[in-house]
């Protein structure tokens, strides 16, 4: 049987419950994550995600903004769709 989630009164009074994608397992997760080789796999994070967040702030002028939120929202999109198709030709090998 799951444990239910803890439950909170906010400032105002109302309810509000937490609920985990987890279900109750965030030991085992923890776990996993200190084993050697994950700590391996998200030591190359900084290589290739963060990189890319990197790039996208410094080549792609994402860094600070004067747009509103939905044309910066447009704008990321676009930018993202743009890396994305430059590296699909490295991924297919030609």
């Amino acid at each position: 049987m799951p444990i239910p989630p803890p439950v909170y009164v906010e400032p105002g009074g109302c309810e509000v419950s937490q609920l985990s994608y987890l279900g109750g397992l965030q030991d085992e997760v923890e776990h996993l994550r200190h084993t050697e080789v994950n700590k391996r796999l998200y030591a190359r994070r900084k290589e290739t995600i963060e990189r890319v967040f990197a790039d996208l702030k410094e080549k792609h002028g994402l860094r600070w903004t004067t747009l509103s939120r939905q044309k910066m929202t447009m704008k990321v999109i676009f930018v993202f769709s743009c890396m994305n198709l430059k590296k699909w030709p490295i991924g297919y090998g030609s």
